[in-house]
């Protein structure tokens, strides 16, 4: 299919997730496409604070959950929706946690963007949706989603529930698209920098078969790229996968992140079957204590990072003109220009 040309303009939009790592960057980019009106829902005046800083012209105070009374005035007469809010852990003790806020919320964000005429709905989903099935080899749009994922793959089951939601939503009263990035990364990363930092800092890094897999990745901006570009230009109940130029190994990817920072690789390696085991174990033992953070290495964490997870971007390429712009050297000399300007990544923030 050729490159869509009858794309529409952006003039006022509302996005959910807009104080996490890719709505942030999604407000900077969307404002230097000239969009006039960004609306952010915020949970917390921490959050309003986060969006206002980014750029966000206007806050509406709620959760995806929020009543409609809320949620409707905001979205009114924007052109697009950005769904970007999910809980992003790969592990709970209970599944209701998932089920709230990735599904239910996108069912009532959904409801409420339509209800007031939105034309487009651009949902941020994930490869994962896929990975319970096994590695991902050069995976595209066509690839089914399995049914009836375990509820131990937390992340992948709730996500996927999310996307048959919008895959679903009828496209007479509005049209939706998803976008899938796989292991999403760059400047301001508050979650797998950090964590891949501080774990190879206290010398408890381990590699999954020595961490050979191939991976494909995107930077948060070719995200960006690609959800705007799926607003505009994107056709209904459509899929596209978005990654950087080329694939890498996890371990020369991820060497190459914290190398950025100063810090040396190191880590031990253990075979795929051990650390799935593992990651069950603790898995059982987190939901029989009291812990309020998740385990260490968990079962969704030993498919993502240790097996084969390539995608393919043709889709994204030829029908939306995506062309993932940051490439995967400009990211690292940003992360390095971070270093050398004093910025730590040593936090891990959920």
């Amino acid at each position: 299919m050729s490159l869509i040309s009858n794309e529409i303009k952006l003039n006022r939009v509302f996005i959910t997730g807009g104080s996490g790592f890719i709505g942030s960057h999604l407000i900077d980019y969307l404002i230097k496409q000239n969009v006039a009106e960004i609306i952010c829902l915020a949970r917390s005046e921490k959050a309003a604070d986060t969006v206002r800083k980014a750029g966000a012209t206007d806050i509406c105070y709620g959760d995806v959950n929020a009543s409609l009374d809320i949620l409707k005035p905001a979205m009114s007469k924007c052109d697009a929706v950005f769904h970007l809010a999910a809980n992003v852990q790969t592990w709970s003790r209970n599944y209701d946690d998932f089920q709230r806020a990735t599904v239910d919320g996108t069912r009532t964000i959904l409801q409420a963007a339509s209800e007031v005429g939105v034309k487009r709905f651009i949902h941020c989903s994930t490869e994962a949706v896929l990975s319970p099935n096994g590695p991902l080899i050069n995976a595209d749009e066509t690839w089914p989603v399995p049914t009836n994922i375990p509820k131990q793959y937390c992340y992948s089951r709730s996500k996927a529930d999310a996307e048959n939601l919008v895959r679903n939503y009828p496209d007479s009263i509005m049209s939706c698209m998803i976008i899938r990035p796989r292991f999403v990364w760059g400047r301001g990363d508050p979650i797998l920098l950090p964590l891949f930092l501080s774990k190879m800092q206290q010398h408890k890094w381990m590699w999954i078969d020595g961490g050979q897999m191939l991976t494909s990745t995107c930077h948060v901006r070719n995200v960006c790229e690609g959800m705007y570009l799926a607003a505009i230009r994107g056709q209904s109940k459509e899929i596209y996968f978005l990654k950087d130029e080329r694939n890498s190994t996890i371990r020369a990817f991820i060497n190459q992140l914290v190398e950025t920072q100063s810090v040396q690789s190191n880590g031990m390696s253990i075979p795929f079957w051990l650390a799935f085991i593992i990651g069950w174990l603790l898995e059982f033992i987190w939901k029989l204590g009291d812990f309020h953070i998740s385990p260490p290495l968990t079962r969704q964490r030993c498919i993502l990072f240790g097996r084969e997870m390539t995608v393919n971007d043709m889709k994204a390429r030829r029908e939306l003109g995506y062309q993932s712009h940051v490439t995967i050297q400009q990211g690292m000399n940003e992360l390095i220009d971070d270093y050398k300007n004093g910025y730590i990544y040593n936090k891990i923030r959920y």
